[in-house]
């Protein structure tokens, strides 16, 4: 059976569908390979979109954009750093669908308050949405390899893998190429 691992999803939900689509996977084929969320308009949709595929059978791991949105939902990251990674994207995801204002990532540096309040309503979402396929459920932050496109090309050997039995897709703009192909 050939595996499918995709990467660098970052938020894009319709690029992720159009990607599926194109390659005609089915759930025990996937290997997520993290970041979900951050940067990208609709990282809540793509997380839901991960969590029905691995209810189906998909695999999951978490990437550092996710260790970040989980370690800022827990309270032990700060917003200075994860809203200039792409965090407010996904923080305003959440408030999307709840709808309740966005926000800018300035608004959150001065406000604690506001940052905690989001915060709780995003944790809320976060746990009723994913109880079973939660990566971060699993996983131990401790034990996970971060993968990289850029690293896996550099290693031997990486294009007799390419098309035939193990196929990998990451980055925006590479998953956009590839969902656009006919």
């Amino acid at each position: 059976m050939r595996k499918i691992a995709i990467s660098d999803i970052h938020g894009c939900a319709a690029e992720l569908d159009r990607l599926l689509e194109k390659t005609k996977a089915v759930a025990g084929e996937i290997i997520f390979l993290g970041d979900y969320v951050d940067t990208g308009p609709n990282s809540l949709d793509v997380a839901e979109r991960v969590g029905e595929w691995c209810s189906q059978g998909a695999t999951a791991l978490l990437g550092n954009h996710d260790d970040l949105f989980l370690r800022w939902l827990e309270g032990k990251e700060i917003i200075y750093f994860y809203g200039k990674t792409g965090g407010i994207a996904t923080i305003n995801s959440f408030l999307d669908r709840i709808e309740f204002e966005r926000v800018e990532y300035t608004q959150l540096l001065h406000d604690e308050n506001k940052e905690n309040d989001i915060r709780k309503r995003s944790k809320i979402i976060f746990s009723i949405r994913f109880p079973s396929c939660n990566p971060a459920r699993y996983l131990n932050r401790n034990q996970i390899l971060f993968l990289s496109m850029r690293e896996s090309i550099r290693r031997k050997g990486w294009k007799k893998q390419l098309g035939q039995s193990f196929s990998i897709f990451g980055t925006n703009l590479f998953m956009n190429t590839m969902a656009k192909r006919r």
